[in-house]
């Protein structure tokens, strides 16, 4: 549970303190019945949660994600101008972190981008596509929760039947041809599935961010062992603190 949603419980609660001293005030003054009780906590009960998200939760959620969007913004510039400092060849990349989300109660969580560095980078569709765990980088990301190197269908590892993608994920990611994914875990829940995944992708090949010795080819190479994997790393940690 994160702090916006015990802030609201807590609410929740202190609002309904009252309540539930003159509910308990009247049983033992024998003014109302247990079963008449029992709706009117009910009652109070389902009136107070809706009532609070709309004036606390939602509201908070709200501001807390516009404050994280200027930050992230900001933050994810600098984590692409250090990736590329430190990739073996002259890449560009794009910064993004990814959390899951669901569009109802009955739906699935799966994830969308959340935050980025700077939106006319981005494809107005890019927005739109949703991962499910286990699909895609990402969802196999959340799924091992390990980092995973994605590379484009002209090498080994293609993000083409292995990564159980649709057509329109294809379609749409078409141009690039790297992506790493690196899980964000909260430091306080060690152990736990990831809050959010990092996403450092990029149009330029897999070639151009890791070191290939003589005679290596890409099979040979380790990438969770690559300058770029490790710092991938280090600024997942840093988000984990951050969300």
């Amino acid at each position: 549970m994160d702090k916006d949603t015990r802030r609201a419980v807590s609410s929740v609660i202190a609002r309904l303190i009252p309540v539930g001293i003159a509910i308990g005030l009247a049983l033992w003054n024998n003014n109302i019945g247990i079963t008449i009780a029992v709706v009117f906590a009910v009652v109070s009960l389902v009136v107070a949660i809706p009532v609070e998200y709309v004036l606390t939760y939602s509201p908070a959620v709200s501001y807390r994600d516009k404050q994280l969007s200027t930050f992230f913004s900001r933050y994810l510039k600098l984590v692409e101008a250090d990736i590329e400092s430190v990739a073996h060849g002259d890449v560009d990349v794009r910064a993004n972190i990814m959390r899951l989300s669901s569009d109802g109660l009955r739906d699935s969580p799966s994830y969308k981008v959340a935050f980025y560095a700077r939106e006319a980078d981005y494809a107005d569709e890019e927005f739109e596509l949703e991962f499910d765990i286990g699909q895609g980088c990402v969802g196999k990301v959340h799924e091992a929760r390990d980092q995973k190197f994605a590379i484009s269908p002209h090498h080994h590892e293609a993000w083409g039947e292995g990564w159980s993608t649709s057509d329109r994920h294809d379609r749409v990611t078409e141009d690039l041809n790297t992506i790493i994914g690196t899980p964000v875990f909260d430091p306080e829940k060690s152990g736990k599935e990831p809050i959010a995944v990092l996403i450092i992708d990029s149009e330029d090949p897999i070639e151009d961010f890791v070191s290939l010795g003589e005679d290596q080819t890409l099979e040979d190479v380790s990438f969770k062992g690559t300058d770029v994997a490790d710092r991938a790393t280090d600024h997942a940690s840093d988000v984990g603190i951050l969300l």
